[in-house]
């Protein structure tokens, strides 16, 4: 009887120290999935083993309540931050660009024929900024890692009202018509000019191809409460002798080469 007792305890004690192995493996945040990812410190599971439950973490940025979800299965890891204004139409909204988000990404994986031993990550970051009473604009960072090489960066913009309880989801912080990218040319390559650190270094032509390159989607640019700040590589617009460029112009400067739509926006009533 006391050697049954015995294996009993031993067995439990087994149990309670896998428990806590398991614990200790499992990813915290998107910052320590992603980390843990690019470290190799994930295997490949049992096909048959469980899912881990999704993890909710909370914490505030702009007054406003940032949630992170972070859920893994076998072939992949999905972190996704977002705001809650605890408003059911714009709370809706946000919920419905990160399923696109999620969707596009299962697309991406199911047409990728890379490496099956490698678990792809999706991870979308938003950045909101409150631009006046009523309206923030919450800026989306959105990295898709399908495997070992193909790692797909890009950038989305939602301008919330929250007076209006109205959204609005622009791809591109600037116009595509030929009129507003002619304006936003001409007000960066007048500001650049007047900067002695970038004046002798400027290149007027690369600086107009990448303002008029219909595929720019603006991805290195930056919004705040007044103002939009320009985040150029080195040699992007420049000789290498410029660097990194930066460019910061007030908001109202540069919202004549935004839609029409979003000008009318985020303007205060």
């Amino acid at each position: 009887m006391k050697v049954k007792i015995v294996l009993m305890m031993i067995g439990m004690m087994v149990l309670v120290l896998q428990a806590c192995s398991t614990e200790e493996n499992e990813p915290r945040g998107n910052e320590e999935a992603l980390g843990m990812l690019e470290n190799g410190q994930y295997e490949k599971k049992d096909k048959d083993a469980p899912a881990n439950d999704k993890q909710l973490t909370e914490s505030d940025e702009e007054g406003l309540k940032i949630v992170t979800e972070a859920d893994e299965d076998d072939n992949k890891i999905v972190s996704v931050e977002y705001p809650k204004f605890e408003i059911a139409s714009i709370d809706e909204s946000i919920n419905n660009f990160n399923n696109e988000q999620i969707e596009v990404f299962n697309n991406l994986i199911s047409a990728d024929e890379g490496d099956e031993e490698f678990k792809a990550s999706l991870n979308i970051q938003v950045t909101p900024t409150q631009l006046n009473e009523d309206v923030f604009a919450l800026r989306f960072n959105i990295n898709s890692k399908l495997n070992q090489t193909n790692d797909i960066n890009r950038v989305a913009f939602m301008f919330v009202d929250i007076k209006e309880t109205s959204t609005l989801i622009e791809d591109r912080l600037f116009d595509q018509s030929s009129e507003k990218r002619d304006y936003l040319f001409e007000v960066l390559n007048r500001n650049l000019a007047e900067m002695e650190i970038y004046s002798a270094y400027i290149d007027r032509d690369k600086l107009s191809d990448w303002v008029h390159n219909e595929a720019n989607t603006f991805s290195n640019v930056d919004i705040s409460k007044e103002s939009v700040i320009f985040n150029f590589d080195q040699e992007e617009i420049a000789s290498p002798a410029a660097g990194e460029p930066r460019l910061e112009l007030l908001l109202e400067e540069v919202t004549p080469a935004m839609s029409d739509e979003l000008v009318n926006f985020i303007s205060e009533n």
